[in-house]
């Protein structure tokens, strides 16, 4: 070593030092809304489902007026009952339900 030079100390060796993440808290807040978001989901649905059942199950009073009628006619197939059940039902009550269908089928192919 020369006279005028300062010594120089070697580099000393660093170690990383390694932190483990701190412990985080677990929050039941995220679960707790997705199980309401889906009870609310489910308890539409089956409100949903409970109404479009019943306006499909709902009779109207002509069907209710149309099984009346027929719950009125025989079962039989002897003669004296198939006419008894065509005297009962006047010609005017048939040619009206007949028209009636007409109209409906001529409706349905004008919306096509």
């Amino acid at each position: 070593m020369e006279p005028n030079q300062i010594p120089v100390a070697p580099a000393p060796v660093v170690t990383p030092v390694i932190v483990p993440p701190k412990p985080t808290k677990t929050s039941f807040g995220a679960l707790a809304a997705i199980l309401v978001i889906t009870v609310a989901i489910a308890a539409g649905a089956y409100h949903l489902f409970n109404a479009r059942i019943d306006e499909l199950i709902a009779i109207t009073e002509e069907q209710q007026a149309a099984i009346a009628a027929l719950d009125a006619q025989s079962r039989s197939s002897e003669p004296e009952a198939i006419e008894a059940d065509l005297i009962a039902q006047s010609p005017d009550d048939f040619d009206s339900e007949l028209a009636e269908a007409f109209a409906q089928l001529d409706a349905s192919f004008e919306t096509e």
